[in-house]
């Protein structure tokens, strides 16, 4: 469960005046890596195909649905994800048990290979399918044309899978998730996304009727709602004829309702949220400055994204200065800067604490983001990440011809449902030879006003439930 929006140009002026770059060199696009074909069939439906020599002999395949349990109807909460599992459940061409059996007479075995998940705004099917046999390949393309149109939610399978969920449910996805779904309400304060959690309420899911799972499919599962992600050993013509053969068919309802964007309001007040699992593997402290999205369309957006990836480097630097003293406050700790649903940015400050220390953790993970907003970094702190990420986009870039299939797919799912970027490894080695040197020290150190303030943050405590009478009461979660 990889993004209106706001962010400050006037920090970007430096960097014009010293090197003769101008907004319009900045709003240009960032073009999608050359090494993809990407278009769109008659009915809508996306398609991005990239051909990819490793590993030999197999085509990674994934369906991306532009649909999760964001879309869900009041009666409806938990059938997203309930309509992932339908999935393996029958299909027009291919009976219960069937698929998964046949799939695994090929060599795709399922969780490990064959798989799926379910967000709040989307849901994705993955498939690694050989491609040295002809009629495995276009069994892969006919299974997932089934995903897109063809779950047949036969009534017996449906009242199957019901206990199937609840159990899931119970049993939870690891302690992980369990964590997850207890601090997201947090997260997601007053939005719709707080009332949505992909798992669902139990009750509708032990007693909605047929026709309310059916109505979600339909509603959703519409090729022009979806994407086909095709990245494997095999030409990139043959791909898109297949794509245009079984996703072809493929129909809109004559009438439907048009994808929605659903926002996150700010907050004032700071929300904290302690909680335990008896499969926690030790504390884990958590501070998050929430933000709207950024947005990832030109190279300026691009620039905004490297001035927060060198910020949270060098802050990670700092951190780890103070691990290595005597008596440190962590065990570990880092930063980054990540989204949690397309209306969410946020910056994160995070560690593990020894017992006993969480709120000595917490006050210092605070108290170093304040004193980089109160003194800033210093240049050489700044040169020294720098170098760093250049060296990284530069290997990326020598390395390119050596990534899986499987490592390349995210990137194109990303792009269709978030609309993230999708460069290639050689434009973003060339951009940031271009774009570092015009970053100073004095645009990082603004950056410190926008990423860390009061408002919208969120403190968030993860401990073993043998842990729970070493944390701070309900008096002391004020620790901030």
């Amino acid at each position: 469960m990889k993004r209106t929006k706001f962010f400050i140009h006037f920090i970007f002026f430096i960097g014009f005046i010293v090197t003769g770059l101008s907004q319009t060199d900045l709003d240009q696009k960032v073009p999608l890596d050359p090494r993809v074909r990407m278009g769109k069939l008659e009915n809508g439906l996306t398609y991005y195909i990239q051909q990819n020599p490793k590993p030999e002999n197999k085509v990674e395949l994934r369906l991306a649905v532009n649909a999760g349990s964001i879309l869900e109807d009041e009666d409806q909460q938990g059938l997203a994800h309930f309509t992932e599992h339908m999935a393996f459940n029958g299909t027009k061409n291919f009976e219960k048990n069937e698929l998964i059996s046949y799939l695994q007479s090929i060599g795709v075995s399922f969780g490990r290979d064959l798989n799926a998940y379910t967000g709040f705004d989307e849901t994705v099917y993955i498939l690694p399918i050989p491609s040295d046999d002809e009629e495995k390949l276009r069994s892969g393309f006919l299974v997932m044309s089934d995903w897109a149109g063809g779950i047949l939610m036969e009534e017996a399978d449906i009242d199957g899978e019901r206990g199937i969920i609840v159990e899931e449910w119970r049993t939870g996805q690891g302690y992980s998730q369990r964590m997850q779904d207890k601090y997201l309400p947090l997260m997601l304060y007053n939005s719709k996304y707080a009332e949505r959690l992909p798992i669902g309420k139990m009750e509708i899911i032990e007693n909605f009727e047929y026709e309310t799972i059916r109505r979600f499919y339909r509603d959703w599962y519409r090729p022009n709602n979806m994407a086909v992600i095709a990245v494997g050993d095999v030409d990139p013509g043959k791909l898109e004829s297949l794509i245009r053969e079984y996703f072809g068919g493929l129909e809109n309802p004559e009438k439907y309702t048009e994808r929605k964007q659903f926002e996150v309001p700010e907050h004032s007040e700071t929300f904290v949220g302690i909680f335990t699992d008896e499969e926690a593997p030790g504390i884990q402290i958590q501070l998050f400055y929430k933000h709207k999205a950024l947005p990832s369309q030109t190279k300026g957006d691009y620039r905004n994204l490297i001035l927060r990836t060198l910020y949270g480097g060098m802050l990670t630097q700092r951190l780890d200065e103070i691990r290595q003293k005597p008596d440190a406050p962590f065990i570990f700790a880092g930063t980054g800067y990540g989204n949690f649903v397309r209306d969410l940015d946020y910056f994160s400050a995070s560690g593990v604490v020894a017992p006993g220390k969480v709120e000595a953790g917490i006050q210092s993970l605070i108290v170093e983001n304040e004193r980089v907003a109160q003194f800033g970094f210093t240049a050489q702190e700044l040169e020294r990440v720098k170098r760093a990420v250049l060296n990284s986009a530069e290997r990326a870039f020598k390395e390119m011809d050596k990534a899986e299939s499987r490592a390349i797919v995210g990137r194109y799912i990303n792009h269709f449902l978030e609309g993230n970027f999708a460069e290639g490894e050689a434009w973003k080695y060339e951009f940031y030879k271009e774009i570092l040197p015009t970053i100073s020290l004095q645009e990082i150190n603004d950056l410190a006003k926008l990423l860390v303030r009061n408002e919208n943050r969120v403190i968030i405590v993860t401990a073993p439930d043998a842990e729970k009478g070493n944390l701070p009461s309900e008096k002391k979660k004020k620790i901030c």
